[in-house]
């Protein structure tokens, strides 16, 4: 028997998971589900062997944080997700996600990938997960003041007020902004524009205009309660 938990903050996903497990999945222990990993954290259950994780949860959003936090408690994390932001799905997978099932796919992928844990490679759900998976644009790499400064003009801010905020001048905001879209060129995306560069670069997950995730004290322990 494989005990599994699901963190997602859709109440009907979570509903969905075990109604599937319970009637198609006999040898598969479903012991609950949370809508945060601070919910889980703080609720004194057993810890299992595989976590559902979904991968975009509002007031946690840092997905590399929160697999690593997971995996650090025992369980193999399984990302269960909607998103397509290849390089949100990297960075989950480079902090130890094991696997990847999409929520369009059937719920059946769900108790496959959970059995194929035991197996020594990265689990997809379909031909679609692959693709994300494998997508160039989750390898491309940012310097961190390259992320800053696109961050910062994802969020409205004029390049005058970013250059002075970092400390740059305002030739090398556009640098930055040449830069990234000379690394999607590379890969034969070719945008028009700072728009389409910074468009893509939220869409594509390298960049986030929420604020990022910090352990709280509800978090910051033993995740086994």
């Amino acid at each position: 028997m494989i005990s599994v938990m699901a963190i997602d903050d859709h109440e009907s996903n979570l509903y969905g998971l075990q109604m599937y497990l319970a009637d198609k999945a006999p040898d598969i222990a479903y012991l609950g589900g949370y809508g945060s990993i601070a919910a889980w954290s703080t609720s004194g259950r057993a810890v299992p062997q595989v976590v559902l994780l979904d991968m975009l949860l509002p007031d946690e959003p840092d997905i590399a944080w929160n697999v690593r936090f997971v995996h650090a408690a025992g369980p193999h994390v399984i990302l269960h997700t909607s998103s397509h932001r290849p390089a949100l799905i990297r960075k989950a997978v480079e902090a130890g996600a094991r696997a990847l099932v999409l929520k369009g796919d059937p719920l059946s992928r769900v108790a496959e990938a959970v059995r194929d844990l035991s197996r020594d490679h990265f689990y997809v759900s379909s031909r679609l997960a692959h693709v994300m998976v494998t997508d160039p644009r989750a390898a491309l790499s940012f310097s961190k003041q390259e992320l800053a400064t696109l961050t910062m003009i994802a969020k409205g801010l004029p390049r005058r007020r970013v250059a002075r905020e970092l400390n740059v001048s305002e030739s090398s905001v556009r640098t930055y902004l040449d830069r990234a879209a000379k690394r999607y060129a590379a890969i034969g995306l070719y945008l028009a524009g700072p728009g389409e560069v910074v468009a893509a670069m939220l869409e594509d997950g390298h960049i986030a205009i929420s604020p990022p995730h910090t352990p709280t004290d509800s978090t910051s322990g033993d995740a086994r309660g």
